[in-house]
């Protein structure tokens, strides 16, 4: 007995060995995973000089400072400017210079849907992801939904969405200018007090138009029910930042670490899902007897899709298209209002379409001598063709636009089976390896583009871009071009980012003259910060821009009322003709139009 009680620990060494041992086995297993993750999969000679790579994390640069990780890739390569290093585990080739770009975009053994699933942050999947049916769902829809007969059926209510979507800012911008003299007569101690707050008529386009760009991406490949409902389109928006901005590279490290930011990702993304489950569940039981919608989600039903497949389609649509298209129609926007020669280019531009056919239409019989037809008349029943045909300096300052505001990396998996070579380098992208290409390599060459962070729409008149192969990689090359397969469905077709960014411009152009301000309304003249180009994906600016509208073009919008709407659209048309009389001319429609009711301007 006295053996098997020295044999059997009693109960108070239970008590204290069981935290001990526990402890104990958490440490084995963290250390012997360091160590798996210690040992990595070796480079084959023939790969590019090789970064020294840190303990476990391997280049944390890679997420920190993306652009000195290139620079110090491209010194330690002086010949070809390729390089490898590790993340974590994860073997990835730097790919820099033009024939190395061309292999890039040219070679079928680079996949690009594998590459983004697994280095874009821990983005979400779109291939294998969530469900079997979800990769070849995706692809298919997408194309469906943006053929030519579905974008003509949406034209009007997008249209009617841009109108409506900046027409809060028409009355806030009239009647601020209504204000403005009276605060002249106003003491300056009241002047302080006022501009505590944000001035009447104030935006910020990086949040207005990026709020817009959600509900013309909800239209189209969503569903109604979050499109027409404010409150609701607000709620999904925030719930999709909030999940789209969950990464944490240690992720990349461990994937199946929670970070705290994926447990933001992973709460948001599931109230998002919820959200739109209720919808489906809605749609389907309002099937018999219902009025039919007609919308992505409607699309999506009649083909028999499951409800996962739904949700997948219309979250997988947000994080593709949503980013990358209100930025940079907002960034087009700031561009315009610091560079008064374009602004006027593009401002005759969509005048002239607007003159055009509201010519047509008097040739017609439809209306006769002068037309009292407003821009935003003749917009909003202009046909497809003419959107996607009729601005071509919309089209290169949007060219433009991308280019300088295109940060971060393209990548690519080989999962050919085998090494891939870099052209004639003699170098390989390893099997089973990365390959990243930096964007700016390309976009901010000196050599194709002289003074490359000057925003100078007329480099692609004068043919700036055509110096070498793919120089230009705004919508895509090589053999995954963004209007031919899956990166459609990574920024959601480049015809629709387009037709969105044209709808936008056209509209706030014929709505707004428009300045910098602050968030005062006092103009600023001084450019905003520069973009932050260490960052790895589309962004707003840290530090905020805002616009003051004025009310120079105002007059040209009807719904201010019966016979004060004519007569404030031939004055603002007297405005347009005669540069030197557009302060007189707005003052004098403003005059006209004072007893209108400012409250139904949204009402179109």
């Amino acid at each position: 007995m006295a053996l098997l009680a020295a044999l059997v620990p009693s109960s108070q060494s239970w008590r204290v060995s069981l935290p001990a041992t526990f402890l104990l086995l958490v440490l084995s297993l963290l250390l012997s995973y360091v160590c798996h993750l210690s040992r990595r999969p070796a480079f084959p000679p023939n790969s590019p000089p090789l970064l020294k790579p840190l303990p476990v994390v391997g280049s944390p640069a890679f997420f920190t400072a993306r652009n000195d990780l290139f620079r110090r890739g491209r010194s330690v390569s002086p010949r070809t400017g390729n390089f490898s290093f590790y993340v974590g585990r994860l073997r990835i080739v730097g790919l820099s210079g033009r024939a190395s770009r061309r292999a890039y975009f040219d070679s079928k053994a680079l996949d690009l849907a594998r590459g983004y699933e697994r280095l874009f942050a821990d983005g979400p999947s779109l291939e294998g992801g969530g469900s079997p049916e979800f990769g070849s769902l995706f692809n298919r829809n997408v194309k469906t939904l943006l053929l030519r007969e579905n974008f003509v059926r949406n034209l009007g209510v997008l249209s009617r969405d841009v109108r409506e979507g900046l027409g809060k800012f028409v009355a806030a911008a009239v009647v601020d200018g209504k204000k403005e003299e009276e605060e002249e007569e106003e003491e300056e101690e009241e002047k302080k007090r006022k501009q505590k707050k944000k001035a009447a008529g104030v935006l910020n386009p990086y949040e207005d138009v990026y709020r817009l760009v959600y509900q013309l991406t909800m239209r189209t490949l969503g569903c109604e029910e979050i499109a027409e409902d404010r409150k609701l389109g607000d709620e999904t928006l925030r719930l999709y930042e909030d999940a789209e901005e969950g990464t944490s590279p240690a992720r990349f490290v461990v994937p199946w670490l929670p970070t705290p930011a994926w447990w933001r990702r992973v709460k948001s993304g599931a109230r998002l899902y919820g959200i739109l489950d209720g919808i489906v569940k809605e749609r389907r039981r309002s099937k018999e007897g219902g009025a039919r919608k007609e919308d992505a989600l409607q699309v999506l039903l009649d083909q028999g899709a499951s409800t996962l497949g739904v949700i997948e389609f219309i979250m997988g649509s947000l994080f593709s298209g949503q980013l990358n298209t209100s930025i940079n129609a907002a960034a087009l926007l700031v561009y315009l209002a610091q560079n008064r020669e374009w602004m006027d280019k593009i401002r005759s531009e969509v005048d002239g379409v607007v003159d055009r056919h509201r010519a047509q239409r008097e040739g017609e019989g439809e209306s006769g001598g002068e037309s009292d037809e407003s821009a935003l008349d003749v917009l909003k029943r202009l046909p497809l063709e003419a959107w996607e045909n009729d601005f071509p300096l919309v089209d290169v300052a949007l060219k433009e636009t991308i280019r300088i505001e295109l940060v971060g990396s393209s990548y690519r998996m080989n999962d050919s089976g085998r090494d891939m070579e870099i052209g004639h380098t003699g170098e390989v992208v390893p099997n089973g390896a990365f390959s990243v290409y930096q964007m700016d390599d390309a976009h901010m060459d000196p050599d194709v583009y002289p003074e490359p962070l000057r925003w100078d729409p007329g480099r692609f008149l004068r043919g700036e871009d055509k110096k070498q192969p793919d120089a230009f990689l705004g919508w895509g090359a090589g053999r995954h071009p963004c209007r031919n397969n899956f990166l459609s469905a990574t920024i959601v077709g480049m015809r629709f980012a387009k037709l969105e960014t044209f709808l936008i411009t056209a509209h706030f152009i014929s709505m707004f003259d428009f300045q910098l301000s602050d968030k005062n309304g006092n103009l600023n003249p001084d450019p905003p910060v520069l973009k932050d180009r260490t960052r790895f994906t589309a962004h707003k600016p840290s530090v905020p821009v805002y616009f003051r509208p004025t009310a120079a073009w105002m007059p040209a919008i009807p719904e201010l009322g019966g016979e004060s709407a004519k007569a404030a659209a031939a004055a603002a048309r007297a405005a347009r003709s005669d540069g030197g009389r557009k302060k007189r001319c707005r003052r004098d429609a403003l005059g006209k139009t004072k007893a209108a009711k400012y409250t139904s301007i949204t009402k179109y």
